[in-house]
């Protein structure tokens, strides 16, 4: 697991690092997507930075944590922090999406660059405010709720209810709503290019053409958000199970050996492959990174 979780590490910082400079350095991608997509790089490479390796210390001394307090303090709001704002830029991404094949004739009247820039901005805010509230213990107002009980732990359920749902179940509800309506007006809008009549054939294989341009870069988003779900859903579900029903997860219910897999399958694996995949995913499905990475080369 740890040379898996440095391997991650690498391919994630490098991935990452290489969306932000294709855009920074090629005009016609700076698009009003691609700003969503490197702040969600901007937060995929702070994971790298930031959170893995106090993962990969963990796993290293089988999930033992051996920094202090004050580093696992550190790591809990910095780790809330950048996971949130990663969580966050993806439902962003399908709110453009949606605007923009759902309503593509206001789509420019809408999404400018300054709401675009406030969107990013208030993502960052939120994402922020998580973290930092949860300094504060919510369920024992006053009492220490941050310990080192072998692994590094703050044991706050209240808190960590309200982080799931405003950091993980309400953008998700968000990005299944929009990409749900993203693929319904997509299909009805096909099959009205479809059938247009000879007289307007032009005409229509040009829509026809923005409406595939678009649609693809909907389905290479959706692959994102479903590459998302897996790795962060089961991470949301254990975390809340653990506050609310230990037991479920006592040694009494499973063995040691199937408590340590679930844990660093789906606790120190899973949620950071998440940022690992993001980047590759573009290079694999869209053009316009595939064109820039091979010019940066």
């Amino acid at each position: 697991h740890t040379a898996f979780q440095i391997f991650i590490l690498l391919v994630t910082f490098y991935g990452n690092f290489m969306v932000v400079l294709a855009v920074v350095l090629f005009h016609r991608m700076r698009t009003i997507t691609n700003y969503f997509v490197v702040s969600l790089a901007v937060s995929d490479l702070l994971v790298a930075t930031l959170s893995l390796p106090f993962r990969i210390h963990q796993t290293t001394h089988n999930t033992a944590w051996c920094l202090g307090l004050e580093a696992c303090v550190a790591w809990i709001v910095v780790d809330i922090i950048c996971c949130g704002a990663s969580i966050w830029n993806l439902a962003m991404i399908s709110v453009d999406r949606f605007i923009a094949i759902v309503m593509p004739f206001r789509y420019h009247a809408l999404m400018t660059p300054m709401t675009g820039v406030c969107l990013i901005g208030a993502v960052w805010i939120l994402s922020m405010g998580m973290g930092m509230l949860s300094l504060i213990n919510w369920t024992e107002l006053g009492s220490p709720h941050f310990h080192i009980e072998v692994q590094c732990r703050k044991f706050d359920p209240v808190y960590y209810t309200v982080v799931s749902v405003v950091g993980f179940f309400l953008p998700l509800f968000i990005v299944l709503l929009m990409y749900g309506q993203v693929f319904v007006v997509a299909m009805n809008q096909a099959r009205a290019v479809a059938a247009l009549q000879t007289d307007s054939k032009r005409r229509g294989r040009r829509s026809s053409i923005n409406l595939v341009k678009e649609v693809k870069a909907a389905k290479i988003l959706a692959i994102v958000v479903g590459c998302f779900v897996v790795c962060w859903f089961p991470f949301f579900v254990l975390t809340l199970v653990s506050l609310w029903e230990p037991h479920a997860l006592s040694k009494e219910t499973i063995s040691k050996d199937t408590a340590r897999g679930i844990t660093l399958t789906f606790v120190y694996v899973l949620p950071v492959l998440n940022s690992t995949l993001n980047p590759i995913i573009y290079a694999l499905f869209n053009r316009d990174f595939r064109r820039a990475f091979g010019k940066i080369f």
